[in-house]
């Protein structure tokens, strides 16, 4: 199924407490008529929890390293706390959204990146079924990065949420992809917002310091997805209506081509 109306959005964790209109847009381009798949992350609510329930938060290359008992609690935050609050939000809006993750119906599958990051998945594909399902019947997805463990059954792996939303636009072959962050794009050295970043520029801005930290797997994703044709973008969405702006083709974010 390819649909040129087919637009996932991303929703940082750090927009979550900012009072941002992204989901309001969200909701605004379903009842439009546009089909759109959500993608989450969390991690400040992540954290939240694990300090609330004294487990020690440890990170590599920025990603958390995840072991048994810090995978219970992200599973928990996300795929249940953040996940379902997302999802009211949206049905209170007069969406039709189901909660779900990487896990269910086999949407995500990966295999561990190291043994030093535990249960964090490294690359991982995605079989979209479930998705194509979901709006074939006029409901909007909301989706938490877990994954199946491809190499040991019975078993599911943490996941950057940037990489699930790259890789899940890439196999819904999705139009748009766009990543709501909370800032106005990706800065140059001197502050100014890049309009448009071709990927062949990625790894000299990450040489350059330009790129770095969370940037980085969201740029990298919208790479992945410019290689097939995907308009793809970050912008920030802690702003009034900065989805619905966007993708009424106001030039704000970065685009990567």
């Amino acid at each position: 199924m390819q649909d040129d109306q087919i637009t996932l959005v991303k929703i940082g964790g750090s927009t979550f407490a900012t009072g941002d209109t992204t989901l309001l847009d969200v909701a605004k381009l379903v009842l439009d008529g546009q089909k759109v798949v959500v993608v989450h992350g969390g991690g400040s609510t992540v954290n939240h929890w694990l300090n609330r329930l004294g487990v020690e938060s440890h990170f590599l290359h920025g990603l958390r390293i995840t072991d048994e008992a810090t995978l219970e609690v992200v599973t928990g935050v996300l795929a249940g706390i953040v996940n379902k609050s997302l999802v009211i939000q949206l049905r209170a809006s007069g969406v039709n959204a189901v909660g779900l993750s990487g896990v269910d119906g086999g949407l995500l599958a990966g295999s561990p990146l190291g043994s030093q990051f535990g249960s964090v998945a490294g690359e991982v594909e995605s079989n979209p079924t479930i998705i194509f399902d979901l709006l074939k019947a006029g409901i909007t997805p909301v989706v938490a990065p877990l994954a199946l463990n491809s190499i040991k059954a019975n078993s599911y792996l943490n996941v950057n949420a940037d990489t699930a939303a790259g890789e899940i636009a890439r196999a819904i072959e999705a139009a748009k992809l766009v990543f709501m962050t909370d800032v106005d794009g990706i800065l140059d050295n001197k502050g100014e917002v890049i309009k448009t970043l071709p990927r062949n520029s990625i790894e000299e801005l990450i040489q350059e310091g330009v790129l770095s930290g969370g940037m980085i797997p969201k740029v990298n994703a919208c790479a992945r997805g410019a290689e097939i044709g995907i308009v793809a973008a970050i912008i920030n969405g802690t702003k009034n209506g900065a989805l619905v702006s966007w993708f009424s083709g106001i030039d704000i974010g970065t685009s990567v081509v």
